[in-house]
């Protein structure tokens, strides 16, 4: 939103009135905009806190994200946005989603240690203590996508997965001080990506942000109450895995 669509953000903030926010959730996979464009730094500037859920799934520039930023750019960018938003904590990563395909005959995952151990070093190193993850959802249109673009998707077992995330993941990133949660997956997430006793814990003039679970999110989503202001847009990065764009 914030790189496609800052006018309407803007204008949904002020609608609300700042003084009725208690923390701006950023979602976004090039956060450039943060730092850079003037109207949303007094956007950030004039709100009590911001939080920026980031999503780095490794794949930026290959043939499913390939007007997303690679990550060594996006890591770059990240001191100015911790700097913006005043606190490492406030800026978590979204491994996200896990995906494995073949394309002619190549094979794009980042289901890969070596792949996500360069993103756990990252966030080690600048203090982020967080990365979310969770495995891709096959949604019927992805499907269609996939097929029109040449994409065949690999399929794992729920427990592969979760090994993958248990017995790789979570040690690896454990050496940089970096825990790993995920999103959505019964077995193993505690805590949402909206999570109200972290936002709580993290606002400037500690004060209290809602604990009901949100019940417009999906049964085994544990986010918090929260008021999604943006809407089902064309995003332009153009990852071939999405689910949120409204057209196939």
């Amino acid at each position: 939103m914030i790189n496609f669509y800052l006018d309407e953000l803007i204008n949904r903030v002020d609608e609300i009135g700042p003084e009725n926010i208690h923390t701006l959730v950023i979602w976004t996979k090039n956060p450039a905009k943060i730092y850079q464009d003037p109207r949303l730094r007094a956007l950030i500037g004039g709100l009590d806190q911001v939080f920026v859920l980031l999503t780095v799934t490794g794949l930026g520039g290959s043939y499913l994200e390939h007007r997303v930023p690679v990550p060594e750019t996006v890591f770059e960018m990240l001191p100015k946005v911790i700097e913006a938003v005043g606190d490492p904590r406030r800026l978590n990563i979204r491994y996200d989603p896990l995906l494995d395909v073949m394309v002619s005959g190549k094979r794009i995952t980042n289901m890969d240690s070596t792949l996500f151990e360069k993103i756990a070093r990252f966030c080690g190193e600048l203090k982020v203590p967080l990365i979310r993850t969770s495995f891709i959802a096959f949604y019927n249109k992805v499907l269609k996508r996939f097929e029109k673009y040449g994409i065949q998707p690999i399929y794992h077992q729920g427990k592969e997965v979760t090994s993958f995330i248990t017995d790789i993941m979570m040690p690896i990133a454990a050496k940089y001080n970096v825990e790993v949660k995920t999103c959505v997956s019964p077995l193993l997430t505690k805590g949402g990506c909206i999570d109200g006793p972290s936002l709580t814990s993290l606002h400037p003039k500690n004060e209290l942000c809602s604990m009901a679970k949100d019940k417009t999110q999906r049964v085994d989503c544990q986010c918090t109450k929260s008021i999604d202001i943006g809407q089902w847009w064309s995003c332009h990065h153009g990852c071939l895995y999405c689910y949120g764009s409204p057209s196939c």
